[in-house]
């Protein structure tokens, strides 16, 4: 009983640790890609992930309200 216990510890504690590693891997890579260039990083999102994050998914002069379709 005591080996299941840090037997699951211990996988959670490695999962844990790969997330975090996985996270600033992606992180750096994200960096990579935006440092330098005079692109901001919402020109590289989707419309859906930029929404997601607050960007709003728009480049320069999209900044005019668009109504819903009615029926």
């Amino acid at each position: 009983m005591q080996y299941q216990r840090r037997s699951i510890r211990k996988a959670r504690a490695i999962r844990t640790k790969a997330f975090f590693i996985t996270l600033l891997f992606h992180l750096a890579l994200i960096g990579y890609f935006t440092y330098g260039t005079d692109l901001s990083l919402q020109d590289y999102l989707p419309e859906t992930v930029a929404e997601w994050v607050g960007g709003g998914g728009e480049s320069e002069g999209g900044s005019e309200e668009v109504e819903p379709p009615r029926p």
